[in-house]
């Protein structure tokens, strides 16, 4: 069985992964108090004496607009510390994913972005999860997964904060000029293995299939969990004052991935459906 680290392994990813490789893999899912990624010699140290064949490295700084006044942390967590992660898994030759962003894109192609097409970031974080990339490809055997609005029914998330609101009674307005794709967290975890499994290498782009501006992906949120009754007040992007510019189109395509694993990722709808139905639900074997 491979031994696999998964650092933020407390977090939406990392216990999705657990529960996908559980039975199939020796997992070492690490937080941030056994794995501070801006400690270079603590994460050597525990790569060492871990000694996995994989690590699958879904920590990050994540919090977007904060990051835009937080430049050294981010940069800190998703830049240095993917050079820590990657430096410690070619020392003990262990293969690396590193999970990825569509904000790596500026968002002007128009049409979903491929792996090949050119990066040009234009907030903190998608900079810094750039430089991320550049970092985890130096490792031998690297697989850099870039992936998008990821959600689950539990935890910080898209979702759970739109049903939240609705339970608390709070006024609910979304932004209806971005588009993007989404991701359920736990198709993730299943595209991931099954990439691993075929022994993938190089860039790919993992999300649900489809296309949807945020204010559609609220309303069907709304509308699956049986809050048809509550309203989605529409919005433009330059009218919430967010500290970090989004790209207005950053859907990915995931024609590479379907090439790859014999099929495309589930549709962004299905998955929601699933996520509100059953929080741990899986693709399949």
């Amino acid at each position: 069985m491979k031994r696999i680290l998964i650092t933020g392994g407390p977090g939406m990813l990392g216990t999705a992964l657990v529960r996908e490789w559980t039975g199939r893999a020796i997992l070492f899912p690490v937080g941030i108090t056994q794995f501070d990624l801006r400690d270079a010699a603590a994460v050597g140290d525990a790569v060492r004496r871990l000694a996995p064949q994989w690590i699958i490295h879904t920590a990050a700084f994540t919090a977007v607009d904060l990051a835009e006044s937080s430049v050294e942390e981010c940069t800190a967590v998703n830049d240095r510390g993917t050079a820590h992660v990657a430096v410690a898994a070619a020392a003990c030759g262990a293969n690396l994913v590193y999970v990825s962003t569509d904000y790596v894109f500026d968002g002007t192609k128009g049409a979903p972005y491929r792996e090949d097409d050119p990066t040009n970031p234009i907030n903190v974080y998608g900079r810094t999860k750039l430089a991320g990339e550049a970092h985890a490809r130096g490792v031998p055997g690297h697989l850099v997964v870039r992936t998008q609005g990821l959600f689950s029914r539990g935890g910080k998330s898209f979702v759970s904060a739109i049903l939240g609101a609705a339970t608390a009674g709070r006024a609910i307005s979304v932004v209806d000029d971005v588009t993007t794709g989404v991701t359920f967290a736990e198709d993730l975890a299943h595209g991931i293995r099954l990439l691993v499994e075929a022994g993938a290498t190089g860039t790919y782009h993992v999300s649900n299939t489809g296309a949807v501006v945020w204010a559609d992906f609220a309303r069907a949120v709304l509308d699956e969990a049986g809050r048809a009754d509550v309203p989605v007040a529409r919005t433009s992007a330059a009218a919430t004052g967010r500290a970090a510019k989004r790209p207005p189109f950053s859907a990915l395509d995931g024609a590479k991935y379907a090439a790859t694993v014999g099929a495309p990722m589930p549709a962004w709808r299905d998955a929601l459906r699933r996520c509100l139905k059953d929080p741990a639900a899986r693709t399949g074997a």
